[in-house]
Formats: structure tokens, sequence, C-alpha cells
């Protein structure tokens, strides 16, 4: 058997942001990390699991969710890439002092989250 622990009390869009394969942050929404997770267990029970290599093989099992719920949304899918993220917390505080130092320098606006990020 197998359990997962899952926090219900993560927002609907999630508490952290990924990689695509241009190095983009994109969402990793509540529904997208739970699924991920039980890929992690389905290849468990299955004995299917990737000791080696468990992460890029739920994240292969990830995109599938990605691109299905984007076919049935009518979007275009945003597939991951990389297994590390960024919590949107840290985003937030980035793109702060990204602002504040943008205003300081006299520019107006907001500078570019994926560069702020990397």
């Amino acid at each position: 058997s197998v359990q997962i622990f899952f926090n219900a009390r993560i927002p609907d869009g999630g508490s952290h942001m990924v990689y695509n394969g241009k190095r983009e942050l994109i969402e990793y929404a509540a529904v997208q990390n739970l699924y991920h997770e039980l890929a992690h267990a389905m290849h468990m029970m299955k004995g299917t699991w990737r000791d080696f290599n468990s992460e890029k093989q739920a994240i292969e099992e990830e995109n599938i969710f990605r691109q299905e719920m984007a076919r049935m949304q009518g979007k275009t899918p945003q597939l991951r890439f990389r297994k590390s993220g960024v919590m949107i917390s840290e985003i937030e505080k980035r793109q702060g002092d990204a602002a504040i130092s943008t205003e300081s320098s006299g520019k107006k606006g907001w500078t570019d989250l994926n560069r702020v990020s990397k």
C-alpha cells in the first residue's frame, strides 16, 4: 500500500511555480501537484517505480495530465521540464523587490519575472 499526504489547504493556484523547457516559470496548480503525487503512488503500486529517476517519471505523467487539461480547456499546454520550482511567496517577494528597484532607478513598471527568478 501507499500513503499520500496532501495538504488540502493549498490554494487552487498552488504554492509553487515550476519551469518549462525554456526555463520559464509556469503554474503548478494544486490539482497538478496532486496528480504528480498520485503518479508516484501508481508507479509504486504497479511495481514500475524508477528508483533512479522517479521525479522525471512523475513529471512525464504530470505532462500527460497537463496536455489533457489544456485540451479540455481549449488552451495551449504548458509542459513541465525541470523538477525544481520556486515558491509563490518567493516570486511575490522578488516581484516587489524588482518593482522597488525599477522605481528607484527612475523606470516605471515591473521587471520580467523570469529574469528576476533565475
